[in-house]
C-alpha cells in the first residue's frame, strides 16, 4: 500500500509536471505552423530566434524562426541569413514552407499540383526537386521582382547569375503568403499592434522644386501618388519658417484636413490623439480596442503600407469624415480604416478618434468598392 507521504510527493511532481507543460507549451502563429512542426518533429523552442538548419526532414536541413515565444516559421533552408536581410522575410518563409509541405503527404487535403493550380503558383523553370537542392548551396543569387499583373516572379541564379535554376510565381495574396487564415490574421494583428515601437523617421531634406503652392503663398505641398481616386492621396502639406529659412510640416487648426493628413502619413508630429476602433471581423464579428494613432501608423509603415488618405466636413460643418487606406502593394491588401473627428481637438494635439477598421482587405475587393461607388 502506497503511504500518504509518497502520495502528496506523487501528487507534487504531477503537479510540477503539468506546470511545466504549462510554461513550455509551445505557441504557433497558425493551425498550419502546428502541423508542420507536429510532422517534422520540432522540438519545444525555448529562445526567440532564428534557426537556420535547425533540424532535418526527408533528408533537407530546416530553419526555424521564433518570436516572442511564438514559432511564427518552420520550413526547408532555402535561403540564408545574409539573403534575408535582403529580402522579404514573409516571401522567403512562404518559399520555404511550401517545399516543406510538398513533402507532407496530403497536407493541403488534395494533390499538391491541384493546389498550385488553385492558388496560381507556377514554376516557370524547375520544380520541386530543384528547389530542394537549393537548400544544399548557399552561394546562389536570388532576385525577386514583381510584374505589371502584380505577379511576384522569384527567380535563383548561379554565382554571377551564370545560370538561371528555377524561377517561381504566385499572386499577390496575403493569406497564400502569410498562410494565416482571415481569422488568424486579425488575431495577430492585435497581437502585433500590442508590440509594436514608434520610432521616428528620417526627416526628408526638402527643396523648392519638391514643393507646390496650396492655396494662397504661406502653404506648400508635395504631391503624393493615389489611390483608386485622385481625392485619396498620399499629399503631405508644409508652411515656410522665414525666421529659419526651412519648410515645417504643416500642423495648424486653420487647416484641419491637411494637418490630419500629415498626421497620418507618417509618425514626425507628436501627439497624443487615441484611435478608438471598432474591428470588423470575419463572420460579421466586431470587436474594440484603443490605440494611439502614432502606433497604428508607425504599425502599417513598419509593415511597409503605404498610406492613402481623404477627407471632407460634414454637411453641417462641425466634424470631419477621413478615410484611411494602407495598401501593401507586394502582400495584395489594404487595411481600411474610416475615422470622424472634432478639429477641434487638434488644438490640444491630444483626444479620441473614432474608427472603423477593416483589416487585410484583399486590394482587389477594395479596388471593385470604389468602382461601384464612382
Amino acid at each position: 500500500m502506497i503511504s500518504l507521504r509518497k502520495t502528496a510527493i506523487l501528487l507534487g511532481l504531477l503537479i510540477l509536471w503539468e506546470g511545466l507543460g504549462t510554461v513550455f507549451a509551445q505557441n504557433y502563429r497558425s493551425s498550419q505552423l502546428e502541423r508542420i512542426a507536429d510532422y517534422v518533429g520540432l522540438p519545444c523552442q525555448d529562445n526567440d530566434g532564428l534557426f537556420y538548419r535547425a533540424l532535418r526532414y526527408q533528408g533537407y536541413p530546416v530553419t526555424v524562426i521564433v518570436r516572442n515565444g511564438e514559432v511564427t516559421h518552420v520550413g526547408y533552408s532555402l535561403f540564408t541569413p545574409s539573403q534575408r536581410q535582403h529580402l522579404s522575410e514573409m516571401q522567403c518563409n512562404f518559399i520555404e514552407r511550401m517545399a516543406l509541405t510538398a513533402d507532407i503527404p496530403d497536407f493541403y487535403g488534395i494533390d499538391i499540383n491541384q493546389y498550385l493550380y488553385d492558388e496560381q503558383v507556377e514554376f516557370w523553370e524547375g520544380d520541386f526537386s530543384v528547389l530542394k537542392t537549393i537548400a544544399t548551396d548557399t552561394t546562389l543569387v536570388v532576385q525577386d521582382t514583381m510584374n505589371e499583373r502584380k505577379i511576384h516572379i522569384f527567380s535563383f541564379y548561379t554565382r554571377n547569375k551564370q545560370r538561371r535554376l528555377l524561377t517561381l510565381t504566385y499572386p499577390t495574396n496575403y493569406r497564400l503568403i502569410s498562410g494565416l487564415d482571415m481569422t488568424e490574421a486579425e488575431n495577430a494583428l492585435l497581437t502585433d499592434l500590442n508590440r509594436v515601437r514608434v520610432e521616428r523617421t528620417p526627416t526628408t531634406e526638402l527643396v523648392d522644386s519638391m514643393l507646390q503652392p496650396f492655396g494662397d503663398s504661406s502653404i506648400w505641398y508635395i504631391r503624393g501618388d493615389t489611390l483608386f481616386l485622385p481625392e485619396m492621396n498620399a499629399n503631405r502639406f508644409y508652411n515656410y519658417n522665414e525666421e529659419h529659412g526651412e519648410y515645417n510640416l504643416l500642423y495648424s487648426e486653420d487647416y484641419p484636413k491637411e494637418t490630419m493628413a500629415n498626421l497620418v502619413t507618417g509618425v514626425e508630429i507628436e501627439n497624443q490623439f487615441v484611435l478608438d476602433v471598432k474591428l470588423v471581423k470575419y463572420g460579421y464579428r466586431k470587436e474594440q480596442f484603443q490605440i494611439s494613432l502614432r502606433r497604428w501608423i508607425a504599425f502599417c509603415l513598419q509593415t511597409d503600407c503605404k498610406p492613402y488618405f481623404w477627407a471632407a466636413w460634414q454637411e453641417d460643418n462641425q466634424m470631419i469624415d477621413s478615410e484611411l487606406l494602407m495598401h501593401n502593394e507586394k502582400l495584395g491588401y489594404c487595411h481600411i480604416m474610416k475615422m470622424t473627428f472634432d478639429p477641434l481637438i487638434l488644438g490640444e494635439k491630444s483626444g479620441t478618434i473614432q474608427a472603423r477598421l477593416n483589416s487585410y482587405v484583399r486590394i482587389s475587393n477594395v479596388k471593385s468598392l470604389f468602382q461601384e461607388n464612382d
